[in-house]
């Protein structure tokens, strides 16, 4: 081989990087700190220049290939301007009473990013280039411009327009812990919005019993024959649980579910909560067809959020009301980790009736989150904190759970929302009628 080698240098950081591309191929005359490769780290896309003019003799890394800080990516045989330079900077330096340079393939600062790359995470360039799609001509339909999957199916397929932004919580970096949570995992919330004017929807039930107790305001919509606009804002209803016998629960339980393989958190035993407590208001357990209708299930599907380096994750837990605890746990898990891991496929995100989000990982208490446009409602769970509660005339501490419940005010009317917090709060207060019945 021939030609000097040349290392990956410093990432601002990193131990390593996904070689992105190359920006030049062997053979190639290039100059002194001429970009030669982009390398994508968990921060950012940089741009390695090259440490002196030549030619590039071989390319020792395949592009997509992860390469650490120090191992050689290809060589440059310096040519003679090249070779003179280093003499002429001596003479410079001794002049100047300066230190002498550092070695060429050691820069001695840190790569600057490169202004004005695509945000893409690898995964998003890998597929990108098998299916022979330029990302730099695709708009992110994500945060800052964010590429994901689907843009970049949507350019494949001839789709090239930019796709809406996705409406919903912003990507965060948990700040602290959620006993709701996993692994201080959560959303934060949207915001108090405003009731939209626009009048409610027919809610049409799918014929199961319970499923009967349509909203009152969505029957009287479609006894009119109202065809409503779907609204854009949620109306949120907040209460707060005292929780200190759901913990103690937790607590008596966790062993168990250890002894399976399984981490019991809270989270489970507040799902299980919802689901019961949703067989009970169904209008809350519905979705929302091409035509705008809102119509019940007779299934109980729980998105759970989950927020990731690339942004809002929702996997669902399919037929969650047939589900046990401990299998709650382990699914919501699993799913918990496939997220953080970017392998949560489009088809387990699909489908789902319900959402809850934990936003209290990030310290929020009451939120209103946006209600999905396939849903009526979604739950919000702040930090499970000590609180002042006020008990028999005495200011006590108890650990308390607040609850934000947002709903689309066309499918769900206000005495349907206060009867779901009002039912669920005497689950979580009263956590062993949990175990009392299968469903």
């Amino acid at each position: 081989m021939t030609g000097n080698p040349f290392t990956l240098p410093d990432l601002g950081g990193s131990d390593s990087g996904e070689l992105v591309a190359w920006l030049v191929e062997a053979g190639e005359t290039v100059d002194d700190d001429q970009p030669v490769a982009e390398v994508e780290t968990e921060k950012s896309v940089v741009e390695v220049p090259a440490p002196n003019a030549g030619t590039v003799t071989e390319l020792l890394v395949e592009a997509g290939e992860t390469v650490e800080v120090g191992a050689e990516i290809l060589r440059i045989e310096a040519d003679d301007a090249a070779a003179t330079e280093p003499a002429a900077a001596d003479s410079e330096a001794a002049a100047e009473n300066e230190a002498e340079p550092e070695p060429t393939d050691h820069p001695a600062e840190e790569i600057a990013v490169a202004d004005e790359r695509v945000f893409a995470p690898p995964r998003v360039r890998r597929l990108a280039r098998e299916l022979g799609v330029d990302i730099a001509s695709v708009d992110g339909s994500g945060e800052s411009g964010r590429l994901s999957e689907e843009d970049v199916r949507a350019a494949a397929e001839g789709e090239g327009e930019k796709q809406e932004e996705t409406a919903g919580p912003k990507p965060f970096t948990p700040s602290g812990e959620s006993a709701v949570s996993k692994d201080g995992e959560g959303v934060s919330g949207g915001g108090v919005t405003e009731e939209s004017e626009a009048g409610p929807k027919p809610f049409t039930p799918s014929g199961k019993s319970a499923v009967s107790k349509a909203s009152g305001v969505g029957e009287k919509a479609a006894e009119d024959g109202a065809d409503a606009a779907r609204p854009t804002a949620a109306v949120a209803h907040h209460d707060t649980a005292v929780v200190d016998d759901l913990a103690a629960l937790r607590s008596e339980l966790d062993p168990h579910a250890e002894s399976h393989g399984v981490e019991l958190t809270l989270l489970p035993l507040v799902i299980k909560a919802a689901v019961r407590t949703l067989a009970e208001v169904p209008a809350l357990n519905a979705t929302v067809d091409a035509e705008g209708e809102t119509v019940a299930s007779d299934d109980i599907h729980i998105g759970i959020a989950v927020a990731t380096d690339d942004g809002l994750v929702v996997p669902v837990v399919e037929n969650a009301d047939e589900k046990t605890i401990l299998e709650l746990a382990a699914e919501i898990g699993e799913f918990v980790d496939r997220a953080e891991a970017g392998e949560v496929s489009s088809e387990e995100t699909d489908d789902g009736t319900f959402t809850v989000t934990t936003v209290g990982a990030i310290g929020d208490e009451y939120a209103t989150l946006p209600v999905a446009e396939s849903q009526t409602a979604s739950l919000g769970l702040g930090a499970v904190e000590p609180r002042p509660v006020v008990e028999d005339g005495a200011v006590v501490a108890r650990e308390t759970l607040p609850l934000s419940l947002s709903v689309d005010p066309g499918a769900v009317d206000s005495t349907e929302a206060a009867a779901f917090v009002e039912q669920m709060m005497g689950y979580l207060e009263s956590p062993n009628r949990l175990l009392l019945t299968a469903k």
